[in-house]
C-alpha cells in the first residue's frame, strides 16, 4: 500500500513479484539472470500500471589480470488508460586488464560501453536513446 503525496495522499495497491539467481557452470564463469513484475492499482481512478523487466548479467575472469562482464536489461510500464506506455532496454559491456600485475600496484585498464534507449509511445517526443563509452585507466597503491 503506497500514498501519493502528489495526489493529496491518494492511495494505491503495488505488487511486486522478483525472482533472481546466479549460475557458476566454471570457476571462471558466473550468469545472473533476473525476471519481475510489478502491479499498481491506483484506488481513486482504477488505473492498473503493469511493469514487466528483467537482466541478465555475464562475467567472465580468465585470470586475475583479465575480465570481461556484460549486462542487458529490459522494462517497460503500460497503464490500462494508455497515459502510461513506455519501454527502456539496455546494455554496458566491460573489459578490465591488470597491465603490471604487482603486490604493491594496481594498474588497470578498463573500456566500457553502453547502450540505453527509452521508448514512450504516449508521448513519442519524449523518445531518448543514449550510447557511451569510455576508458578507465586505474593507479592504485595496494
Amino acid at each position: 500500500l503506497t500514498s501519493d503525496l502528489l495526489r493529496a495522499g491518494a492511495e494505491s495497491n503495488v505488487r511486486i513479484q522478483l525472482l533472481s539467481a546466479s549460475f557458476r557452470p566454471l570457476n571462471t564463469f558466473t550468469i545472473s539472470p533476473m525476471v519481475g513484475y510489478r502491479e499498481e492499482i491506483q484506488d481513486a481512478s482504477g488505473t492498473r500500471i503493469d511493469g514487466p523487466s528483467a537482466s541478465l548479467s555475464l562475467h567472465y575472469r580468465q585470470s586475475r589480470q583479465f575480465t570481461i562482464s556484460a549486462m542487458a536489461n529490459y522494462a517497460s510500464s503500460r497503464s490500462n488508460d494508455r497515459l502510461i506506455d513506455t519501454e527502456n532496454v539496455g546494455g554496458k559491456g566491460i573489459l578490465a586488464w591488470d597491465v603490471q600485475p604487482s603486490s604493491k600496484w594496481t594498474t588497470l585498464i578498463a573500456i566500457e560501453a553502453g547502450y540505453s534507449r527509452v521508448s514512450n509511445r504516449a508521448t513519442p517526443s519524449a523518445d531518448m536513446e543514449d550510447m557511451s563509452g569510455l576508458v578507465r585507466v586505474v593507479l592504485a597503491d595496494l
